[in-house]
């Protein structure tokens, strides 16, 4: 079978399969974002519950609980660079659910003003977390032509997280829709399982081998021979990554070390 004689709906389907599994973390920053507007109203008193608080918020609380998640969401930001590099994107992915989980269960089950808090502080830095092994998955995984359009979707994504946080608003209390949004990571963790890591990732670690199955099946499950061509200019890209400016102008092997996180801001700061 030859590159020519696969359908582009073969080639593309497992492409749109992997980012759309990856998209259930957008639905999750959707979600993050609108769910103060949930539980705010009935805790401070300014619309009926339809069930009795056991506790309550004051304006300042309230204030504080609404903005934690966006004060902390920064943080896991840079966090998410440091960790999607040395475990991998889908590992990345997959890790990037456990604070969403913890926050969630602490919503529902919460006891108190102190619970809110720290759910809304994972809840931020899950948010932040999603970043950098969201956009570098679909960038790595992708055809040149469809990788636009795929990586779009991700706006899509969030944009129904808002819409279904906003409609469990209407239709459940606060702690139910807390409950609801647990599925949320529980599928994506179980989708991302089914999902490659990315060739790239896979052939800086050394993995060929699994690099080559990877991109079999992001290709439309095809055999070695048709994506042999894209597997070797693949192979040439992660040997010079890995390689140093000086090395890769000599082009020869490089056998300096690698460069330090302060060595890489001060070459920022050069620049």
């Amino acid at each position: 079978m030859t590159e020519g004689k696969i359908s582009k709906f073969r080639m593309y389907l497992p492409q749109i399969l992997a980012t759309t599994a990856k998209n259930l973390l957008m639905i999750q920053v959707g979600l993050s974002a609108t769910f103060p507007t949930i539980a705010i109203p009935p805790l401070v008193g300014t619309i009926e519950s339809t069930e009795e608080e056991i506790f309550h918020f004051t304006p300042e609380e309230a204030s504080w609980f609404g903005s934690l998640a966006f004060i902390c969401t920064p943080i896991g930001s840079i966090l998410s660079g440091w960790v999607t590099e040395p475990i991998g994107r889908k590992n990345a992915m997959i890790l990037v659910n456990l604070p969403h989980i913890a926050a969630w269960l602490i919503l529902y089950f919460a006891t108190s003003v102190h619970h809110m808090y720290v759910a809304s502080i994972l809840l931020g830095l899950g948010t932040g977390f999603v970043d950098a092994p969201v956009v570098t998955y679909v960038g790595e995984i992708c055809q040149p032509a469809i990788r636009g359009i795929l990586t779009s979707f991700a706006a899509v994504a969030a944009t129904l997280g808002f819409f279904i946080g906003y409609l469990l608003g209407t239709l459940v209390t606060w702690r139910e829709a807390a409950l609801i949004c647990l599925t949320i990571p529980v599928f994506a963790i179980i989708g991302i399982s089914f999902i490659p890591e990315t060739p790239l990732w896979l052939l800086s670690r050394g993995h060929e081998i699994k690099a080559m199955k990877s991109l079999q099946w992001l290709r439309g499950w095809v055999d070695a021979e048709v994506i042999e061509k894209e597997f070797l200019e693949l192979q040439r890209y992660s040997i010079n990554s890995n390689r140093c400016n000086l090395c890769q102008e000599c082009n020869q092997t490089c056998n300096h070390p690698s460069p330090t996180l302060i060595d890489k801001v001060m070459e920022l700061t050069r620049k």
